[in-house]
C-alpha cells in the first residue's frame, strides 16, 4: 500500500463548464450569431509536488522518507537542518558577547586570545612540557601531534559537509574581529586543536585539569565574541578533539 501527498495547486475544474453554459445561453437568445468553439483548457502542470511512497504499511518508513526529502537540499542533510534551526537561537548569545568587545580591554583580550589560538600558543605549551622534565614528555607531545592531525582530517570533512555559515555571515550587523582561517563555522577548529593537545597532558598530570578547562572556556568565549562561532560550534570542537585524543592517550599513556 502506498501513501501519496500531492501539494500541487488546486485547479478549478468548473471553469470549462461555465464557459460552455454561457455560450449556449447566448446562442439560444440570438444575442450573437456564433461563438467560436473554445478548446478545453489543458490540465496545468503542478507547480510543486511532493510524492512520497512508503513500502508496505509502515508509517515510520513513510515519515523517514518525507523527512529525508525535505532536508535533501540543505547542506549537511538532517544535521544541517538542525543547525539551521539553532542558528537564530544561538545568534542571540553571539550578539551579546560581540557587543562586549566595544570595551577596549575586552576587545584587546579577545584579539590576543584568538591570535594565540591560531597556532602561536602551541610552541610555548610544548616547550613547557619539555622543560617540566616529565618522564613521558615526548610521548605527550607525540600524542598531541597525532591527535591533532587525525582530528583535522575529520574536521575538514565535517566542515564541508555541514557547511554552516559563520555568525557574521548570517547576521551582517556582526563585525568579525579578525580574519577567519577557513570557510565554515561548525565545528570550532581552535577549540578542537587545543582539546587534542591538552587531553594527553591532563592524563599525565591530572592536577592540570582546572587550568585546562579554564583555557578552553576562555578560548571558546573569545571565539564567540569575535563572531566567528556559535556556542554549539565550540562544544562540538571540544567534543571532537576529546573523542580523537582520548583513545591515543589511554593507549599510549597507561596510568
Amino acid at each position: 500500500m502506498g501513501y501519496v501527498i500531492n501539494l500541487s495547486p488546486h485547479i478549478d475544474q468548473d471553469h470549462d463548464a461555465a464557459t460552455r453554459r454561457e455560450r449556449s445561453i447566448a446562442l439560444s437568445n440570438g444575442a450573437i450569431e456564433s461563438v467560436p468553439e473554445i478548446a478545453p483548457a489543458a490540465e496545468a502542470e503542478p507547480v510543486s509536488m511532493l510524492r512520497l511512497v512508503a513500502a508496505g504499511d509502515d508509517p515510520l518508513a513513510f515519515a523517514r522518507q518525507a523527512f529525508n526529502m525535505t532536508t535533501a537540499a540543505i547542506p549537511g542533510g538532517r544535521w544541517g537542518r538542525v543547525l539551521e534551526c539553532a542558528d537564530e537561537l544561538e545568534l542571540r548569545s553571539v550578539r551579546y558577547l560581540a557587543a562586549m568587545t566595544r570595551f577596549r580591554v575586552i576587545r584587546s583580550v579577545t584579539l590576543f586570545v584568538n591570535l594565540l589560538g591560531n597556532g602561536w600558543i602551541y610552541p610555548p605549551i610544548f616547550l613547557c612540557i619539555v622543560l617540566s622534565r616529565l618522564a613521558n614528555a615526548w610521548t605527550i607531545i607525540g600524542i598531541g601531534f597525532l591527535a591533532t592531525a587525525t582530528a583535522h582530517a575529520l574536521y575538514a570533512v565535517i566542515k564541508r559537509w555541514i557547511a554552516r555559515l559563520r555568525p557574521y555571515e548570517k547576521d551582517p550587523s556582526l563585525c568579525p574581529l579578525a580574519r577567519a582561517l577557513d570557510r565554515y563555522s561548525f565545528p570550532s577548529g581552535h577549540c578542537m586543536t587545543l582539546t587534542a593537545v591538552l587531553v594527553p597532558l591532563v592524563r599525565s598530570v591530572p592536577d592540570l585539569w582546572p587550568a585546562a578547562i579554564a583555557a578552553l572556556g576562555i578560548l571558546a568565549w573569545c571565539r564567540l565574541a569575535a563572531a566567528h562561532h556559535y556556542p554549539s560550534d565550540t562544544l562540538a570542537g571540544i567534543g571532537l578533539g576529546a573523542a580523537v585524543a582520548m583513545p591515543f592517550a589511554v593507549w599510549l599513556l597507561p596510568l
